[in-house]
């Protein structure tokens, strides 16, 4: 511890240099402030200073505080120059340390430095130094030499200057700048006094006190920072705040001479002070007389004027204001120009946006305006010609290939669709075409110098100047707006530029408008669809369907010729079934044509839609002599499927009359007429098989009536006659025994008729015609048919002169073999269809199946008889057993045997359980042998058996048979016999031998005993 000592100077010494450090923290957040860099080192060095002072107040050895000595300099060559660095920032005086300044001023602070720390070599700065006790404290001391006093020298004079600078601050800085100045004067005083105190020996103290007035310096900045916001508030001065200011300044005296101008003026006049100073205002601004004689007797005014020609020239606020002396005597005049150039420009600027909004406006309102296409176009295109002044103009739409789709003219009506051929050609290879495919604007000043413009033969007016913009959306040019004038010139880069600002918003306005038009295209699609599938889904009939859909469709669409066209039976020819507009006849038919003929034929055979723009330019064109002359037709085939049901044909006067649009909605409208025309087709189908179905119903219900066979065939023939509509009907047989046809049943002919044809025969007669031929034979009008194919020219001749005019004959066949005819008449002609003669056939089936189960039941009938007049004159009992046990057949004299009482009509279809309970009661014998014989055939043997019992007074024998049909067993036939005399003989026959046998055995014996 005795290198080093204790003193209490140090405490404040400490507190100096914390408070230096807290000013440099302090003022480096301000270090934009001018001044507070300055400031920053300066406190830095005042805290080194103050810092090594308290380690050199407390060593106690001369290497010590030699060494402590030296580091206490690197904090004392900073202080005075950081504070004369300050000092000219704050007090507006920056400039100074421009340039060479601020290399300079930092020189004698490093040649100090290094003399200090050289100085055991030349000793030019401590010549010599020891240590001396004050009141047992150990202080330093040294003699100075000559490099001591210059640095003494220097310092005191960028000290004075500071002080001197900062004086005049405070004398010349308005009040709330001197709190400031004030503080700073004092901060810079005290330690220049301490100094100055403790080391030329005035008074006698031991310590140096310069350090310690630091405490009160820094003290004071800190005051001044809490109380005046230094480094917040810093004064320039005021002739800086001129020099420095961008307006210009100038004075003038009473005289109107100028007195003083800044660097600003300078530059406006483009003159050097040396030339304009003192010399009358009018000299000064002789190139504008205008100037001088309208602000020469003005004191006090605002102003606005203008300055210089072309490119350079500016605008100026002139304010003038008076110079008052004391007692408000006027002393001159003060001008003031503010550059207001880039506010005019603004203005300017402000107006052109303004008016290029109001523009994009008018343009934006006329696009929206309106909700369809047509009227948008419209719209833009003629506000467009209107703030530009055009003469003329275009709007193209395009559509994805870049073709014209929508073309409207300024001032004229929408383009024709012939003229879109020309708005085509000039997209491609006219000036709208180079828009389209440079996404650019094309400024035309002269169309006759620019090769981009194409001149269109007959053009209906001049156009020298042109200005085409593109409409882009979504990136993509769907437009071209074209305006044209007649002279050249007219049209400006800001009317290309406003067309351009404007043409985004052009283009969401007429994208919407497209969306709307397609909706609204959409909903009227849909809405004739609507009508379409609701008129025609109300009918099922073809011919109604198809008239109701194109009155339907004549009503909602502009088309002028509407036909549905629908094949005949025999898909030869196409037969117009409803047309919107009056046909021409053809000999009392429907207008028909081939299927290979015309444009519908030609889309009936393709089963694709035919669409001809131009129907002269077809060969394939049929002319259906309409009144309305025919230029373009559009065909869509009606299909289900892969069957095509006929053709919805349009028509239209005008040369490509159909656009796209127009094709879908057809195709739309021909898949719903598809739709109902099917379902009426599969109604009507569906009708005509329930009417067979009933015809053969009600016919074959007349048959089942009775099985009788004159009975069967008039029910039938009157059933066929109304089931088929016809007058009348002859059913005519085979005379199995002749061989030759017969009438066997007649309905609607005259009787006499009828009897001549009995008379006559049939052999001649379409009757006879059809059996021979065994087929169908129909003539739908006799007034047609030749005759000499069927050889029945008497027959025929009859029956037309009966008033008959059509004829159905059909064979009946069973097994393939003819029985007989069905010939029907009707008054009316009638074509028969296949389907009515396919019915007929059916019919005559039943006919002919009906016949031969007539005949068939007359055969069995007559064979029943027979067998139950056999079987009832039979002395022998039969009784019949079916497989299910009940009995089939019985008589009476069966009943007789088996002592059964009731007529056989009772007990047939009797169970023979019943029979067997009744026979155990009354004949206990019979049963028991029935019995047997059912175990018997139960068992499995169905063999042939026979047996005898007793019924007193009768002996019965009995036969039990199996009654088969091939190899299926049908039941059992038991047939009873009565065998009583027989019996009673052979008893007798037996009694009389045994008698004989009797009577010859005695005498016998008696000759054999003899």
């Amino acid at each position: 511890m005795a290198d080093w000592q204790y003193t209490p100077w140090v405490i404040p010494l400490v507190l100096a240099s914390a408070l230096s450090v807290w000013l440099a923290r302090y003022t480096w957040g301000k270090r934009q402030t001018p001044g507070a860099i300055p400031f920053v080192i300066l406190s830095l060095g005042v805290a080194w200073w103050t810092l090594a002072y308290v380690f050199r107040l407390s060593c106690a050895t001369v290497p010590a505080k030699l060494f402590w000595s030296k580091v206490r300099y690197l904090g004392i060559v900073v202080v005075p120059t950081a504070w004369f660095a300050f000092t000219l920032q704050y007090t507006g005086r920056g400039d100074w340390l421009s340039g060479k300044g601020r290399w300079l001023l930092p020189i004698e602070p490093l040649l100090v430095s290094l003399a200090v720390w050289t100085n055991d070599w030349h000793r030019l700065y401590w010549s010599d130094w020891g240590l001396v006790n004050e009141n047992g404290l150990l202080l330093w001391t040294a003699e100075y030499g000559p490099l001591r006093w210059v640095h003494v020298l220097y310092s005191y004079a960028l000290l004075l200057t500071a002080l001197h600078l900062l004086l005049m601050t405070l004398a010349r800085s308005p009040r709330a700048y001197r709190g400031q100045a004030g503080a700073l004067v004092v901060s810079g005083l005290v330690p220049l006094i301490g100094d100055v105190l403790s080391s030329y020996g005035l008074f006698h103290i031991p310590l140096n006190l310069s350090p310690f007035s630091f405490l009160i310096a820094n003290s004071t900045a800190a005051w001044s920072i809490a109380h005046y916001r230094l480094f917040d508030i810093v004064p320039v001065a005021r002739r800086e705040i001129i020099e420095g200011m961008s307006n210009a300044v100038l004075v003038l005296d009473i005289h109107n001479n100028l007195v003083y101008i800044n660097q600003a003026a300078l530059e406006v006049l483009g003159r050097s002070a040396d030339e304009v100073l003192g010399k009358r205002a009018s000299d000064v601004l002789a190139a504008r007389p205008d100037l001088v004689s309208r602000f020469r007797t003005v004191t006090e005014t605002r102003a606005e004027i203008t300055w210089g020609e072309g490119e350079a020239q500016r605008h100026y606020d002139v304010h003038i204001s008076p110079l008052r002396g004391r007692r408000r005597r006027l002393l001159g005049r003060l001008v003031v120009l503010y550059d207001i150039t880039e506010r005019k420009r603004i203005e300017a600027n402000l107006r052109a946006q303004t008016r290029l909004s109001e523009n994009l406006v008018a343009i934006t309102r006329a696009a929206i305006k309106y909700t369809s296409l047509e009227a948008a176009l419209r719209g833009v295109l003629r506000m467009a010609a209107t703030i530009t002044e055009a003469e003329h103009g275009s709007v193209f739409l395009l559509d994805e290939f870049g073709n014209a789709i929508d073309c409207v003219r300024a001032r004229d009506d929408v383009v024709l669709p012939q003229q879109r051929a020309i708005a085509n050609q000039v997209l491609r290879d006219g000036l709208a075409g180079w828009v389209v495919s440079h996404r650019q604007a094309a400024l035309v000043e002269d169309t006759e110098q620019d090769e981009r413009w194409l001149t269109l033969p007959d053009a209906e007016y001049p156009a020298r100047s042109a200005l085409a913009v593109p409409v882009v959306s979504g990136g993509v040019v769907f437009g071209v707006i074209t305006l044209i004038h007649s002279q050249p010139g007219h049209f400006t880069k800001d009317h290309a530029y406003m067309m351009l600002s404007a043409s985004d918003q052009i283009a969401l306005a007429l994208r919407n408008a497209q969306m709307y038009d397609e909706q609204r295209r959409l909903a009227a699609r849909q809405t004739t669809l609507y009508e379409a599938l609701r008129t025609v889904g109300q009918h099922l009939d073809q011919d109604t369907v198809a008239r109701a859909a194109v009155d339907t469709i004549a009503r909602l669409t502009d088309w002028p010729v509407v036909f549905i066209l629908l094949p005949d039976e025999e898909y030869a020819r196409l037969e117009v079934i409803a047309a919107s507009t009056p046909l021409p006849e053809e000999q009392g038919r429907r207008l028909s044509l081939s299927i290979n003929q015309g444009i519908t034929g030609r889309a009936f055979r393709s089963g694709a839609v035919q669409y001809v723009p131009d129907v002269r330019q077809d060969a394939d064109y049929y002319d259906s002599g309409l009144e309305i002359e025919i230029s373009s037709e559009l065909a869509i085939p009606l299909r289900r499927g892969d069957e095509m049901l006929g053709v919805l044909d349009i028509a239209h006067d005008q040369v490509n009359a159909f656009d796209d649009e127009d094709i879908r909605l057809a195709q739309s409208l021909a898949e719903a007429i598809a739709l109902a025309l099917d379902n009426a087709r599969l109604y009507t189908e569906t009708r005509r098989y329930a009417s067979d179905l009933g015809a053969l119903y009600t016919v074959s219900r007349s048959i089942s009536r009775s099985l009788i066979l004159e009975e069967v065939l008039a029910e039938t023939l009157e059933s066929a006659l109304k089931a088929l509509d016809f007058d009348a009907g002859i059913i005519t047989l085979v005379d199995e025994g002749s061989g030759s046809l017969y009438i066997a049943a007649e309905r609607g002919l005259p009787a006499d008729l009828t009897e001549r044809f009995r008379e006559a025969g049939m052999d001649d007669s379409l009757c006879a015609y059809v059996y021979d031929h065994e087929e169908v034979v129909t003539i739908g009008d006799f007034e047609e048919v030749d005759q000499t194919r069927f050889q029945a020219d008497r027959y025929i001749e009859n029956v037309r002169a009966l008033g008959m005019r059509a004829y159905s004959g059909i064979p009946l066949m069973h097994q393939e073999r003819p029985i007989g005819t069905l010939s029907l008449f009707s008054r009316r002609p009638r074509p028969i269809s296949p389907r009515n003669q396919a019915l007929q056939v059916a019919i005559g089936q039943q006919i002919a199946t009906a016949v031969t189960n007539a005949r068939l039941f007359r055969a069995v009938a007559d064979e029943r008889s027979r067998l139950h007049a056999l079987i009832e004159s039979s002395r022998d009992g039969v009784v019949l057993v079916g497989t299910d046990r009940r009995v089939l057949v019985i008589n009476a004299q069966a009943l007789t045997f088996l002592r059964l009482s009731g007529q056989p009509e009772d007990w047939m279809g009797r169970s023979v359980v019943e029979v067997l309970t009744l026979l155990k009661l009354t004949t206990p014998g019979v049963a028991e042998v029935i019995e047997k014989e059912m175990e018997r055939v139960l068992t499995g043997d169905d063999s042939a058996g026979e047996g005898e019992y007793e019924i007193p007074p009768r002996t019965i024998h009995w036969l039990n048979l199996p009654v088969r049909a091939e190899e299926t067993v049908l039941g059992r036939l038991m047939v009873l016999h009565d065998v009583t005399e027989e019996r009673s003989l052979e008893r007798l026959r037996n009694d009389l031998i045994h008698a004989m046998v009797h009577d010859l055995r005695n005498p016998l014996t008696a000759i054999y005993g003899a």
